[in-house]
């Protein structure tokens, strides 16, 4: 994946929405209910479930976002932003420790989510 730099404001935009997914001491109850607090290695997949095909856009920023937890993460995706995602494509797959993907998980997928709406909408202009 190409390197990507985001300005202070973008990296405060990612820190507030982890804030707000996670709160101020950054922490998810379920996620602690789940699993101890031993490293579980864990792999998960990105599924494109819309029903059209997508312009994908925010995987650096996804990179980003799990960058946020102190933990190693492999993104791995035969895709680039820009490319066009068929419907039911595997957009990528995460490997790395199960609890922090599962804190990650909701702000990394809104990002994605409205990311790829607005690249989209773009293509069709």
């Amino acid at each position: 994946m190409p390197a990507f730099e985001l300005n202070e404001i973008d990296l405060q935009l990612i820190q507030l929405a982890l804030r707000e997914d996670l709160g101020l001491i950054f922490k998810d109850l379920t996620t602690q209910t789940l699993f101890d607090k031993e490293t579980t290695a864990y792999q998960t997949e990105i599924i494109s479930k819309h029903p059209t095909p997508i312009v994908l856009c925010g995987l650096p920023v996804a990179q980003i976002v799990l960058s946020h937890f102190k933990t190693d993460f492999e993104l791995i995706s035969s895709f680039q932003d820009g490319d066009l995602i068929e419907p039911g494509a595997q957009v990528a797959i995460i490997q790395g420790d199960a609890r922090s993907l599962l804190m990650a998980e909701r702000t990394l997928l809104n990002f994605l989510r409205h990311l790829c709406a607005i690249a989209t909408s773009t293509r069709q202009f």
